[in-house]
């Protein structure tokens, strides 16, 4: 039989944050079946993941792993979850997904499939899911190379498609009219940092939130902002043309799809 529900999602963000595959009691623990590494973001042939750049950011953001009967179970009565639609909303659950956010409640699918199961995370359950051995958060260049940039260009074109009139007219003006390349890029990059905190500025309270209430694996990166800058921070150089016809042309809208 096919599965026709959608995965519930956590409320509490006002995002569409699927709640993760809580791990069955006789199963827990037990290394060796622990085999299959779940999409939080799934199916892999939604057309959004598998052809958007946000959709590969989603897709890649969050990874548990799972005994694989549970994973099979989960499959055989979630079809995934809503998977958003527009980028901005894309990089707002996608930070959380990096940052290693775990609701406080998880679905039990050992139980009838004709309802949904959700079981609360308790201090030592979230310890064991958000392990590095159980969770995969974050983008790296072991994902692939290619994806990885994909990525990066994905979140700078959220960030660059920010109002730039905000931004203060006489950096605006000096970074448009220096002819010393190094002046440039340093006031393009003071630039970008001030757009991203305008990106992530409505997922601020939310991840302010679960680091206080110790509900993300990352510990070391304070703000959502941290999330883009860790991923595109050596390469805004190479956004500093976009940046300048951003400027230019504030209408338009960034893609590198």
């Amino acid at each position: 039989m096919a599965a026709e529900r959608e995965t519930p999602v956590d409320e509490e963000t006002g995002l569409l944050f699927p709640y993760s595959i809580f791990t069955a009691s006789d199963d827990r623990g037990i290394k060796k079946t622990w085999n299959d590494w779940h999409h939080g973001f799934s199916p892999r042939n939604d057309v959004i993941l598998a052809e958007t750049d946000g959709g590969v950011f989603l897709r890649d953001s969050r990874l548990q792993l799972v005994p694989r009967w549970l994973h099979e179970r989960y499959h055989q009565i979630y079809t995934g979850p809503p998977i958003p639609t527009t980028g901005r909303d894309q990089l707002l659950i996608g930070i959380l997904a990096v940052a290693g956010y775990l609701p406080d409640f998880a679905i039990d699918v050992t139980k009838s499939a004709k309802n949904n199961h959700l079981v609360r995370i308790d201090k030592s359950l979230r310890r064991q899911m958000s392990a590095p051995d159980f969770l995969k958060h974050g983008i790296s260049k072991d994902i692939n190379m290619q994806r990885y940039a994909r990525i990066g260009r994905f979140m700078m074109a959220e960030v660059l498609n920010q109002n730039i009139s905000s931004v203060d007219e006489r950096g605006i003006e000096e970074f448009l009219e220096t002819k010393n390349q190094e002046t440039r890029i340093r006031i393009g990059r003071e630039i970008i940092k001030l757009l991203i905190e305008r990106a992530t500025e409505p997922i601020e309270p939310i991840y302010d939130r679960a680091y206080k209430s110790n509900r993300l694996a990352t510990t070391h990166i304070r703000r959502a902002s941290g999330i883009i800058k860790v991923v595109t921070s050596r390469h805004h150089p190479d956004y500093i043309d976009d940046l300048h016809q951003k400027i230019l042309e504030p209408e338009m809208l960034l893609t590198y799809s």
